[in-house]
């Protein structure tokens, strides 16, 4: 019979197995916190962090992004339904799954 010790970093072996094989799926979190057109490149900043990962093959069904969606159709933007974090930059709402 194995001690506990023995049986504990059997356990981490097995995990940390299980964690560095080739199918580990990565997965984005990305939070804005904040609502309000006042906040505007809270949420901005947070849709581009949701393009980068999409681009960097994270599949949309490992991004959970938490936003209050507030701003691209606020009464107070002049171009609805669109959000940039940059000047000139591209719309980082367009395909933002919030």
């Amino acid at each position: 019979q194995r001690s506990a010790a023995a049986r504990h970093n059997m356990k981490l072996s097995t995990v940390s197995m299980m964690a560095s094989g080739a199918s580990a799926a990565h997965w984005a979190v990305i939070m804005a916190g904040s609502n309000t057109y006042g906040n505007y490149r809270h949420q901005a900043d947070a849709c581009h962090a949701y393009q980068i990962a999409k681009a960097k093959g994270i599949p949309e069904s490992n991004i959970i992004l938490l936003a209050y969606d507030d701003i691209a159709n606020n009464s107070e933007n002049p171009f609805p339904g669109k959000m940039f974090n940059k000047p000139d930059g591209p719309d980082v709402y367009e395909g933002c799954k919030i």
